[in-house]
């Protein structure tokens, strides 16, 4: 008999797994919200769903939770395969859960700093609309980041061009999601800019630079 040959291989089974839970949420919320979710995929009439659900701006509701979970996993996995692929973390599902604890404490945290900062300023009602806005468009943009990670996991080579292809364009999806969002909301802007870059400085860049450093 030959020699063994021990093969380096690294298991994928949970990625596939993550992937088809996030298709299964979608499917799900197709299922649960049929109206809501046909509103919020016509990405190019974004202000019919804006109109139609301004007032249904609860996190808590089911709605946005289950939309909430399928785009903390895309964005969490989207920044577990980029560290993997640059070596700075091991392909296990418990560093992906580690990125998405952290993704995900983050965000609970600036939740809670935008609330009572909006209480504070006395600008809470203005916020609350800016927030439901950016949220929708996070919500939407999460589609466009699951069937790049479909692609890059299933069809693409695992290579340092590609995931940075990936990522590179979703950070630029993000910026003119952000940049539309504050001309949709110039006025109100306007009346609070220095409110406004204190916000955007501390609560909204700050914190995922301080996460990307401890990972």
């Amino acid at each position: 008999m030959g020699d063994w040959i021990v093969k380096n291989t690294v298991n994928e089974d949970w990625v596939t797994l993550l992937l088809l839970c996030n298709f299964m949420l979608i499917a799900i919320i197709k299922f649960m919200f049929k109206d809501r979710f046909r509103a919020i995929v016509r990405f190019y009439d974004t202000a019919l769903y804006l109109s139609i659900f301004s007032k249904e701006k609860g996190a808590l509701q089911l709605f946005n939770v289950f939309f909430g979970v399928f785009s903390l996993i895309n964005f969490s996995l989207l920044i577990h395969l980029f560290l993997v692929q640059y070596h700075w973390l091991d392909h296990q599902f418990i560093d992906f859960m580690l990125v998405f604890g952290s993704v995900f404490g983050v965000i609970v945290l600036r939740s809670f700093i935008n609330i009572a900062g909006g209480k504070l300023l006395d600008i809470h009602a203005s916020f609350e609309n800016y927030t439901f806005l950016t949220t929708t468009y996070f919500f939407q943009s999460a589609f466009f980041l699951f069937f790049s990670l479909v692609l890059y996991q299933f069809a693409l080579p695992k290579t340092h061009t590609n995931i940075n292809s990936v990522l590179i364009g979703y950070l630029l999806l993000w910026a003119f999601i952000q940049a539309y969002t504050i001309y949709k909301n110039y006025s109100f802007l306007k009346e609070g800019f220095l409110y406004f870059i204190l916000y955007l400085c501390t609560f909204k860049i700050t914190p995922w630079i301080l996460l990307l450093s401890k990972l």
